[in-house]
Formats: structure tokens, sequence, C-alpha cells
């Protein structure tokens, strides 16, 4: 027996949130209603998958139970091709599978793993108890479905109570607004006198109204009475059906702890070879390791007396060369230095010449400025003699009785010369003197300034 595809009924795929189921029963459940399509069996039984797959599927509880087993037989459709299975199919659609079938998926990922006797015996027991629940499912499935309809009946019975109750207040009013006059008009015109037809046909109307809602109201309190009885079946089947799925919940956790400690074990014992496997291959590459090592550490061994007696023989034929370089370097610089103290000895005797040269030609030229000093000097007093005799002879306009002034202030002539005194400072000079035109007096340039800033006795 398979359970029905609700997924297919509702036309929705197995990933639908409940906003999507919700949407979807609503758009069926509106489809496929009875009064809709004429109350046939057919589309009452329609109407009946549509309510079991939302029932079923907006459940969280019942729909991971459905979803365990959900094998869609056919490819995915959104139409309404199952809407015309019989009522005979009705009654298998909600067989559940037994305990093993929901679980058997968690033998699977063990292929040696079996369940343990005293779980196997609490399993036959649980799907013999599951058995028998599930045989009351289809009485309870009809009185959810009569349950529905009842309440279908009464909304229906309640609008025609309101229909009835508002017709009784509509016929009041109309009687009221015929038979009523102000007091102003009953003074006038009297009391208004309605004909006994009419009133006979309101009193008529009147109890058929009462009537009818008198009868709608036993009706009412039949079906209340009726649903309150179904309602507490219905309670009582689901409070049987939550412990069912606690049960049920219990047993899956049991048997997925013990596969679970059975799985580890199985694991800790394949770890356990693994590990004495990778022990011992680790041991045989550390044994290889070693070997190679040790070959390894006779080959370099031996590399390496080879590299030091090459390197010593190296080494003293490096030594024997540096040697042999040594010594042509010392005696090369044997040579060098007896060029050097040559040369130092021939710069020595030139640097001698050249000063005892200088030396004479310094000697040379002082005497030459001494000779010329003593001939500017013997011009000098030759030139004052004159001057003095000149300013005897002609004395100037500006001159008075007793000593003669010269002011300095005329502009002086650059006297080009070789060797010759300041007239106040007494400093010898080698290329040139300034001449006052007054006094014809000689001085350098700055006792010239300080001539001609005051004046000067002659």
């Amino acid at each position: 027996m398979t359970a029905p595809d609700h997924y297919a009924t509702l036309g929705i795929l197995q990933t639908a949130t409940i906003n999507e189921i919700k949407k979807a029963y609503k758009s069926k459940a509106i489809a496929t209603h009875p009064d809709k399509n004429g109350g046939t069996k057919n589309a009452t039984f329609a109407f009946q998958k549509v309510l079991d797959a939302y029932e079923c599927l907006s459940d969280s509880c019942k729909r991971k139970i459905y979803d365990i087993n959900y094998k869609p037989a056919t490819p995915f459709t959104s139409g309404n091709s199952a809407s015309n299975s019989s009522f005979g199919n009705r009654s298998n659609m909600w067989s559940q599978p037994s305990y093993a079938q929901t679980n058997s998926n968690y033998g699977s990922s063990s292929s040696t793993y079996t369940t343990p006797p005293d779980l196997k015996a609490e399993e036959n027991r649980f799907n013999e108890r599951w058995r028998s629940h599930n045989l009351r499912k289809v009485e309870i499935d009809i009185d959810r479905f009569n349950l529905r309809m009842a309440k279908f009946k009464i909304d229906s019975l309640r609008g025609q109570e309101k229909k009835a109750k508002d017709e009784l207040e509509i016929r009041k009013q109309e009687w009221e607004y015929k038979t009523k006059r102000s007091w102003l008009g009953e003074s006038l015109w009297g009391k208004i006198v309605v004909p006994k037809a009419e009133i006979a046909e309101k009193e008529k109307k009147d109890r058929e109204n009462y009537d009818q809602i008198s009868s709608i109201r036993i009706k009412l309190a039949k079906l209340d009475r009726e649903t309150k009885i179904m309602e507490e079946k219905e309670k009582e089947w689901d409070r049987q059906e939550s412990s069912r799925i606690r049960e049920l919940e219990t047993l899956e956790a049991r048997k997925r702890l013990r596969k679970a400690a059975y799985e580890a074990e199985v694991k800790r014992k394949a770890d356990e070879a693994k590990r004495k496997a990778q022990e011992e291959a680790r041991q045989a590459r550390e044994k290889a390791e070693r070997e190679r090592l040790e070959k390894l550490r006779k080959a370099r061994e031996e590399e390496e007396k080879c590299r030091r007696e090459k390197e010593e023989e190296r080494r003293k034929e490096q030594q024997k060369r540096w040697e042999e370089m040594m010594e042509q370097e010392r005696i090369y610089q044997e040579q060098v230095r007896k060029t050097r103290a040559a040369d130092q000895t021939r710069r020595r005797q030139e640097e001698l010449r050249k000063e005892r040269e200088a030396q004479l030609a310094e000697e040379q030229r002082q005497k030459r400025n001494r000779e010329a000093a003593t001939e500017q000097e013997r011009q000098r007093k030759r030139r004052d003699a004159q001057a003095r005799a000149r300013r005897n002879q002609n004395p100037p306009q500006h001159a008075h009785t007793g000593n003669v002034a010269c002011s300095h202030s005329k502009f002086w002539t650059k006297v080009t010369i070789t060797s010759e005194r300041c007239s106040k400072c007494q400093k010898i000079y080698h290329s040139f003197l300034f001449q006052c035109p007054g006094c014809e007096i000689r001085a350098c340039a700055a006792c010239r300034i300080e001539l001609r800033g005051k004046p000067q006795k002659a």
C-alpha cells in the first residue's frame, strides 16, 4: 500500500513553504468544493483529498514522517488527475508504513549493522499498536469530513435564521409605519384602520418566520451536539496520535543512538587498525630512512675526507704560490724603496738648489729694493728741497707770516713707484703712492684720507 501524493494533490513541490501550502490549499479547496461541483460523490472525495493533503502537510511532525517515505510515482504535474480516485482507494492511502520501513534508511549506511533483538521486539510491538491505531484513521477522516459538512450546514442554517429575523424586523418596521400616526394626526383623523385580511396575512407570515426560526434552532442544537461529539473524538485521536508520534520519535532516537554507538565502535576499531597500519608503515619508513641516512652519512664522510685531502693539497699549493708571490713582492718593494729613496734624494737636492736660487734671487731683489729705496729717498729729498726752494721763491697768495699750511684738499695724483716709504706712516710700498699737488707730499691711501681730513703744516 502506497501513501497518497499530497504534493501532487495540492500542485506544489516537496520544498514548498507553509505559505505556499496554504495558498495552494485555498485555490484547490475553492476549485473542488462540492457545492461548486454539483455535490457528486467524486467531487466530495476530491475535496476530502485536498483537506487530507493540507492537514498532513501543514503539520510539521506529520509532514516529516510523510517525507521520509515520499516517493512520487510519476513526474510532478499541477493537474487535477488525482481528484478522480475512488473511495475504496481512499481507505488505503492513509495506511501508514511500518516502523521498519520508515527507518530502513538508518540501517543502509552500514551493511553489517542489524537491529538489536530488544529494539526489534519493541519495534514489532509498536508496529502492532500503529496498525490498530490506523484502522481508526479512516473513521476519524470520515468524522472530520462530516464535521466540516456539519459546520457548513450550521453556517447555512445561521444564515437562514438571520434572514428570517431580518424579515420579521423589516415587517415590524413596515407595520409600525402603516399603523401609527402622530398625536396630531390621531386628533384630526383618528387611528388608522387596517383591513383584517392584511392583519391575517401579516400574522401568517410572522408565524412562518417563527416556525422557521424554531426549526433552525432545533437543527442547530442537534448539529452542535453532533459536532461536539465528533470534535471530542477527533481531539482524543489527535492526543493518541501525538502520543504515538512521541513514542515513534523516542524509538527512532534509541535506534539512532544504538546505531551511532555501533558505528562509533566500528569506526574506533577501523581507526585503531588504521593507526596500527600507519604505525607499522611509519616504523618501516623510519627504518628505511635511518638506513638511507646511514648510507648517506658514510657517503658524505667519504666525500668530506676526499674534499679535505683536496683542500689540503690546494691549500699547500696556494701557500707555495703565496710565498713565491710574497718573495716577488718583497723584491719589488725593495726595488721600489731604493727607487723612491733615490728619487727623494734627487728631489731634496733639487729643492735645496731651488731654495738657494730663490734665496739668492730674494737677496738680489732686496738689494735692488734697497738701492731703489735709497734712490727714491734721494730723489724725494731732492724734490722736497726743490719744493721748498720754489715755495720760498714763490709763496702762495694765501700764505702768511710764520708757518705755511697746506689743506691737502685738492685731487691727489697716483704715482707709480718701485720702492718708497710713506711720508706719514713710513711704511715701504713697491707699487704706487698718492702725491698732493699743493705740497707734493707722497702718502699711502690710508694716510691720504687722514691728511685730506685735516690741514697739515708744511
